[in-house]
């Protein structure tokens, strides 16, 4: 996976595509998602390292219930594991830095605008489909 994403110019979207084409099975699915492959290829571990307090949970009240949360912490501890790192540092930081260009923005203005952001793929390309809203100045009269 790393090497098809780093050097052979894969999608995570033609990454699973492809894997389920080749009928390689998940260890829990019956066929590979976009969210498996990201969280393979942010997982340190394949580096020969350990992360460390990634998702705590998180306790909280809401109208008299008490609800778990498990949010990302944007700053894990990361630290040298006792087992040997399947993949090379360098197809790691490319992996990394290709992962960081390709994050679609994310505006926080409690308004869906578009609920497929990071979802939608092209099929011929395999970039991020964006969506464009027409001006209703500039639609030609009917």
């Amino acid at each position: 996976m790393f090497n098809m994403f780093a050097y052979e110019g894969f999608t995570i979207n033609g990454i699973a595509r492809k894997l389920n084409e080749l009928g390689i099975q998940p260890r829990i699915a019956k066929k590979w998602s976009c969210s498996s492959i990201k969280d393979i290829l942010r997982n340190p571990v394949y580096i020969g390292k350990i992360r460390w307090n990634n998702r705590k949970t998180v306790i909280s009240t809401k109208s008299g219930k008490k609800e778990k949360h498990r949010p990302r912490n944007q700053e894990p501890i990361i630290v040298d594991g006792l087992h040997y790192p399947i993949i090379d540092e360098e197809t790691w930081d490319i992996v990394q830095n290709k992962r960081s260009q390709n994050t679609p923005p994310v505006v926080h203005n409690n308004v869906v605008q578009n609920p497929l952001v990071g979802l939608v793929y092209c099929g011929k390309c395999g970039k991020l489909m964006q969506r464009r809203p027409y001006n209703k100045m500039n639609l030609p009269a009917t």
